[in-house]
């Protein structure tokens, strides 16, 4: 039964989020299933639950100081929300303070082609 399902998978967010707000850090069992749910297919259409995981996958990568995950997770984010211009300013943030400015300013600018107009970039 797809509410009995949803459910169940709004509760156990729940658990996981007071987790995170107790300890500071994602639980393991919560960046696996988080890494389940991003390292899907992502050629198909992502609803809004699935883009809201994978934010809270880079978030909370970023977090535990796990960089490298981080920038790995907001790439893909990139892939199925290549509008949203806080996934853009992220990336390029983690580039230039990973030391390579000249990628920093290509993500940049990649944005900037795509939605000029836009006053966030």
């Amino acid at each position: 039964d797809y509410k009995t399902s949803r459910a169940d998978i709004d509760e156990e967010e729940e658990e996981d989020e007071d987790y995170v707000r107790r300890s500071g850090v994602p639980s393991p069992d919560y960046l696996s299933d988080l890494k389940k749910t991003f390292d899907r297919n992502v050629d198909t259409a992502p609803n809004n639950y699935e883009v809201r995981k994978l934010y809270q996958q880079a978030k909370y990568a970023d977090q535990a100081g796990d960089v490298e995950s981080a920038k790995v997770y907001l790439y893909k984010l990139r892939d199925v929300t290549p509008s949203d211009t806080r996934v853009i300013r992220r990336l390029a943030r983690f580039e230039m303070q990973g030391g390579n400015s000249q990628k920093a300013r290509e993500i940049l600018q990649s944005g900037l082609r795509k939605i000029p107009k836009d006053g966030n970039l």
